[in-house]
């Protein structure tokens, strides 16, 4: 067996050799790099899947004193309204991410020189029972979506949209779409969690750290039978240090994100175990991030104040029906500068809003998992 080496930064596995004579310029020698996440990786996952729920919406007949009774007359021929695209406001980039540069996902596929397309498979979609959305797929490498939860969660976004992206249901999706593909010569990469443990942290309930490390570890072993070997699975950095979380909050946010990256660790250990021939880089995000602050705050990097507001701030936990009404309408989801912010010094921020990093903190991050993929390779 392999001999797990820790560091304080990741716990790394050495990686097997492959040959890779598609891609002579890919130095780590993968065929393809999959992504399985949340808005940290999003890169257009969650625009195109609406975007085609607004193509393919089919409201019914109602009466309309009906609607009016329950106060839904905004339902009454929403399909004609609805605008024939769903994008990010500026400074989003490209308009489908949270952050104005590459995510860190984007950076290291450039640095492998892979391609990363976004992917998605969907179920159909009731609103309120008036309004149907036929699901849709789209095959590619990078199924990370915004607002996806490792487990099942309760908020009324998740039960309204968000369940349809889980971990579980990305994973599930990939595997439907690889076809008879050998997968042993892919990178999977695994950064979700967040969202778990924000909500968590609002609603009190340690019971979602459980089930979300639980479902990681099933996608590992799903993933693992369908013949996948090689992964890089971050944890997650201290959601308190999010501006989002107040002060009221941050001691529990703490504990809760420390509770689930030591219990993550250990299933990810006991995977490792049972499965000698997989390899894994671990990226610890909580020790990053603060060695980051420690390395740049001295040198004008703000740490605390995020830069612009936008759907992030009212509809991680909650479902804001005005801010959807104001999207539906317009096909813009809006961003706005503030804290003094500006183009040209968002980059002077961590935090690109109250809970994303600014492509500064993609590019860090990119930079790390692709040095550790180079040092992996270079102890075989």
């Amino acid at each position: 067996m392999k001999k797990i080496i820790l560091s304080i930064a990741f716990l790394s596995i050495n990686l097997a050799s492959y040959s890779d004579e598609k891609n002579p310029g890919n130095n780590v020698n993968f065929e393809r790099l999959y992504v399985l996440g949340d808005s940290l990786s999003d890169t257009g996952a969650s625009t195109g899947s609406i975007t085609k729920y607004r193509n393919n919406c089919d409201d019914k007949d109602l009466n309309p004193f009906i609607l009016n009774l329950l106060n839904l007359g905004f339902l009454a021929d929403i399909c004609s309204k609805l605008p024939e695209k769903i994008s990010f406001a500026s400074p989003a980039h490209m308009g489908r991410s949270f952050t104005n540069g590459k995510v860190a996902a984007e950076v290291l596929a450039e640095k492998m020189n892979l391609e990363l397309s976004p992917a998605w498979k969907v179920n159909d979609l009731s609103l309120f029972g008036f309004v149907n959305f036929k699901g849709s797929s789209q095959l590619g490498t990078n199924y990370a979506i915004s607002g996806a939860k490792a487990a099942i969660g309760n908020d009324m976004a998740d039960t309204l949209f968000l369940n349809n992206f889980t971990l579980n249901q990305q994973v599930s999706a990939l595997i439907a779409g690889k076809g008879n593909r050998d997968m042993r010569n892919d990178l999977f990469l695994i950064m979700i969690g967040a969202n778990d443990i924000i909500s968590a942290t609002f609603n009190s309930n340690n019971l979602i750290i459980d089930n979300a490390v639980f479902e990681i570890e099933k996608s590992l072993i799903s993933l693992y039978n369908e013949g996948a070997r090689n992964f890089i699975i971050t944890n997650v950095p201290n959601i308190a240090s999010l501006p989002l979380i107040k002060a009221d909050l941050k001691h529990r946010a703490e504990h809760l994100s420390i509770d689930y990256n030591f219990k993550l660790n250990a299933k990810i250990t006991d995977f490792k175990i049972n499965h000698s021939d997989a390899n894994i880089i671990y990226i610890d995000l909580y020790k990053l991030f603060d060695n980051l602050k420690q390395d740049y705050s001295h040198n004008g990097i703000d740490f605390s104040t995020p830069c612009t507001s936008n759907i992030s701030d009212t509809m991680i936990n909650n479902v804001d029906f005005s801010l959807l009404l104001n999207i539906i309408n317009s096909g813009k989801l809006p961003f706005e500068y503030i804290n003094g912010c500006s183009a040209q010094t968002i980059n002077n921020h961590f935090f690109f809003d109250s809970v994303h990093p600014s492509s500064w903190g993609h590019e860090k991050l990119g930079n790390k998992m692709y040095e550790l993929l180079l040092e992996n390779r270079s102890k075989e």
